[in-house]
């Protein structure tokens, strides 16, 4: 039976919630930086080169963002680039999408900005980075139907489109 290797040690009371490669050597490696994004709706992009590299397996790692009571615990972590967007989805089913542009760079400790206004007791249960190619009108519009809503398009540039299935609202 294989048991493979320990990648980092945690204390009793931590969890891992995320995974990123990085290579340095990249073509494109200095276009990305990190995202992390908090329960409580704070999210914060930092370049790679605030983190060193890994200098043995089963280390505890160091700090990528400052934890408080007001920004919660991390939910994420992704790779992401000037030009990417990302979805921010609640425990409740409220998701968001915001540029990634949007999103200042800091250092690992600091705390970050509000990147999801959120409900009361709606913490981000997750977010995901992509590259944005526009919206699909047929799919937007199965959506709307499905939910039982019309369609209504406010903005073209669809900088923002939120989404709560639980409480059956689209914008």
């Amino acid at each position: 039976t294989a048991s493979g290797v320990r990648g980092i040690n945690i204390d009793e009371d931590d969890e891992v919630i995320g995974m990123i490669t990085y290579d340095p050597h990249a073509e494109d490696a200095a276009a990305h930086s990190i995202l992390v994004v908090s329960e409580h709706g704070y999210g914060k992009r930092t370049d790679f080169d605030d983190f060193r590299q890994m200098k043995h397996r089963g280390g505890s790692g160091i700090i990528a963002h400052k934890i408080t009571e007001k920004s919660g615990y991390l939910c994420g972590i992704a790779t992401v680039s000037e030009d990417d967007d990302i979805m921010l989805i609640t425990n409740e089913g409220t998701i968001i999408r915001t540029g990634v542009s949007g999103i200042n760079i800091y250092s690992r400790t600091a705390g970050g900005v509000i990147v999801m206004r959120l409900a009361e007791g709606q913490p981000i249960g997750n977010f995901y980075g992509y590259k944005y190619y526009g919206i699909d009108m047929e799919i937007a519009a199965l959506l709307a139907e499905h939910l039982g809503m019309e369609l209504v398009i406010n903005n073209m540039k669809f900088e923002s489109v939120c989404l709560s299935v639980g409480q059956q609202k689209c914008d």
